[in-house]
């Protein structure tokens, strides 16, 4: 059992769900008040973007008293500028420095896993709109709580399958009682409060029994199966999935009086156990805008990279939606979307906004400490830092109209079909299920919502 004193079993992302998300929601018919013509962008540019990470983000840090933050910009298909500011460690008072610092992902891992799943859907070996038992063991599979109406991927990338949250952190000092993957889901399932696709309640125990998919019909680890897939192919090379207390070099993770906080033990890895640097996420956030090509090498064909930053369920058309391992930070004309995630004293976060073609990443090795700390925690550092670039950059996108794939669609090529990994396991038996083509509309949760920055999108607000 882990150790109930240990301050980081407190929650994954708990924060995060979609509570957190939020704060940057922005839904098309929020406010009924005239808005005034946004003022003219400064466009993003490499020499804007250096102005933004070298000035503004120090400032914003000062504000908040945090003690480092890491923070990447990239745009018109290429990195523009990168930034590392504060310290690693406060007891130390080491540098913060990118080259030489690990940083925790926590929840930003479900963009990996989502992507992992979407390679899988488009050779061919799973299907979105399967019962998703259909790939699992006997003693893993989904209860059917609500007849007729199984969990899919598609809920479980979409946070939609209706699940009560489970999610617990092992004592990193305990080896003996520190759990799998597969002990977790086996030991733990959670009930189904909700039928899938009525309600979005955000699941980490749903991405990691998605990841724990690709690693059943793959027929390799999980952790093995995105490192030659995903990080590999993109040049992700400080990029992992592996137990945070395991890995050397890491930031050190913050409270607010300013004390150490231990890593924890994940067992849902999936779902928030990875590591990576500010370079990487320019990468992945590159791959994501450029259609899943980087350099040459694809990842992902341009319809599922489309389809991960696309409305794929929404509660209502005026509400912020998610995506498939992703959720809109904000909709309308300056529409973002992208993932964040907790961990106690670790706050990251990505924004991509297609309008512009561009996006940031930002983490923070420390809960705020400044006098407005712990007041709002929706509006700390990182969030700070993702609303200042989008409120700073995105106007160039409502005011040149870009379409949000235009440069995705300029760079479209076509897909040339892979042969498929061999496979160490047989795969079961299935009478697979026509999955929704990429370009299909959000699939709706069947019943009126309120969504709003203090009833976020989830929020049950009538009886199925």
């Amino acid at each position: 059992m882990p150790a109930p004193s240990l301050p980081s079993l407190r929650l994954l992302t708990a924060p995060l769900g979609l509570a957190l998300a939020a704060a940057l929601v922005l839904p098309a018919a929020a406010s009924a008040a005239p808005v005034a013509p946004p003022p003219p962008s400064p466009g993003l540019t490499e020499e804007t973007a250096r102005e933004f990470v070298d000035q503004r983000v120090p400032e914003l840090l000062a504000e908040h008293g945090a003690p480092g933050v890491v923070v990447s910009v990239v745009g018109d298909g290429a990195p523009l500028a990168s930034a590392a500011h504060g310290e690693a460690d406060l007891a130390t008072g080491t540098p913060l420095d990118p080259e030489a610092h690990g940083l925790p992902t926590a929840s930003v891992a479900k963009s990996f896993t989502a992507l992992a799943v979407l390679q899988l859907v488009e050779r061919g070996e799973v299907d979105l709109d399967e019962d998703v038992n259909t790939y699992l063991p006997e003693d893993l599979r989904v209860p059917d709580t609500h007849e007729g109406r199984p969990v899919t991927l598609h809920h479980l990338l979409t946070h939609s399958a209706g699940f009560d949250e489970r999610t617990e952190m092992d004592d990193p000092d305990d080896p003996a009682g520190q759990r799998g993957l597969e002990e977790f889901l086996r030991d733990n399932t959670p009930e189904r409060l909700f039928p899938p696709g009525r309600f979005t309640a955000y699941s980490n125990y749903g991405t990691g029994l998605a990841g724990f998919v690709v690693q059943e019909v793959s027929g390799v680890p999980f952790e093995e199966y995105v490192e030659r897939n995903v990080f590999a192919p993109l040049g992700m090379d400080g990029s992992r999935f592996r137990q945070l207390h395991e890995e050397d070099g890491l930031v050190t993770a913050h409270r607010s009086d300013g004390s150490p906080v231990p890593y924890p033990h994940i067992p849902l890895a999936p779902a928030g156990a990875a590591v990576t640097t500010g370079d990487d996420m320019a990468r992945f956030m590159l791959a994501l805008l450029g259609g899943g090509e980087l350099d040459g090498e694809r990842v992902l064909g341009t319809e599922w990279a489309e389809a991960m930053l696309d409305r794929r369920f929404e509660v209502h058309p005026e509400a912020t939606a998610m995506g498939y391992g992703t959720y809109e930070f904000r909709s309308g004309p300056s529409r973002a979307v992208g993932h964040g995630g907790d961990l106690d004293g670790v706050h990251t976060g990505y924004v991509l906004v297609p309008g512009i073609d561009a996006g940031v990443f930002v983490a923070v090795n420390g809960d705020d400490s400044g006098p407005d700390a712990g007041a709002d925690p929706l509006r700390d550092l990182r969030f700070t830092v993702l609303n200042a670039f989008v409120d700073t950059f995105a106007t160039e996108g409502r005011r040149t109209g870009r379409s949000p794939w235009a440069r995705t669609r300029r760079v479209r090529k076509a897909r040339t079909k892979r042969t498929p990994r061999a496979r160490t396991r047989p795969r079961r038996a299935r009478t697979p299920a026509p999955t929704s083509p990429p370009g299909a509309p959000a699939r709706g949760a069947g019943g009126s919502s309120r969504c709003s920055t203090t009833s976020p999108c989830g929020t049950r607000a009538t009886e199925p």
